[in-house]
C-alpha cells in the first residue's frame, strides 16, 4: 500500500489539466471585471460629456425655442454613441437670480425622457450675482452590466453640469 502511494505522489501526470481547471475559473472572473470596469468608464465619460455639451450649447445663445432644445437634446443623444441612448435622460433648468436681492427662482425647465433636476434653486446659490442666470443640466443613465447584472443589476449613473450664460444675462426659452 505504501509502494502505491509514493508512486502516485511521484507522478506528474495531470498536473497540467488539474492546474488548468483552478486557474481558468478565476482568470475569467477577472477578464470579465476588467471588461465591466472599462465599459462603466466609457459609460461614466460619455455620460459627463454629454452633460457638459448640453449646458454648452443651451448656454450658446441669448434664447432657446423648441426646435433648438430638440436638436440640443439629440445632440446629447449623439454624444452617448455607441451606448445606446434609451438610457439617458436629461433634465436642464435656468435658474435666474433675483435683481434686487440675488435670490435664485427656476426660470424655466425642460425634460428629455423624464430627466429632472431636484433642488435647481439649492444647487444654484452663490453661483451667480443679482440680475444674472445659471444652467444646471443633470443627466442620468440606466446603467446594466453585461455580466454582472444577475449578481448587481442595473443601478443610474449621474453627472452634473453649470454654465452661465455667454452672450446675455439670462437665456429666455422662447
Amino acid at each position: 500500500m505504501m509502494q502505491i502511494l509514493k508512486e502516485c505522489m511521484r507522478c506528474r501526470r495531470g498536473s497540467a489539466l488539474t492546474e488548468f481547471v483552478l486557474i481558468v475559473p478565476m482568470m475569467t472572473l477577472l477578464f470579465a471585471g476588467a471588461v465591466e470596469a472599462t465599459r462603466l468608464l466609457r459609460l461614466d465619460r460619455k455620460l459627463q460629456n454629454a452633460a457638459y455639451a448640453t449646458a454648452d450649447l443651451v448656454t450658446h445663445k441669448p434664447s432657446v425655442n423648441d426646435d433648438r432644445m430638440a436638436d440640443i437634446l439629440v445632440a446629447a443623444d449623439l454624444v452617448m454613441q455607441p451606448f445606446t441612448a434609451s438610457g439617458l435622460a436629461v433634465g436642464v433648468s435656468s435658474v435666474v437670480f433675483d435683481e434686487t436681492d440675488g435670490v435664485p427662482s427656476v426660470d424655466w425647465t425642460e425634460s428629455h425622457r423624464g430627466g429632472v433636476v431636484p433642488d435647481a434653486v439649492t444647487k444654484a446659490e452663490g453661483m451667480g450675482p443679482p440680475g444674472d442666470s445659471v444652467v444646471i443640466v443633470r443627466a442620468t443613465y440606466d446603467y446594466v452590466p453585461i455580466f454582472g447584472d444577475f449578481v448587481f443589476g442595473s443601478f443610474e449613473l449621474v453627472e452634473m453640469a453649470f454654465a452661465r450664460p455667454r452672450r446675455s444675462a439670462i437665456v429666455e426659452r422662447e
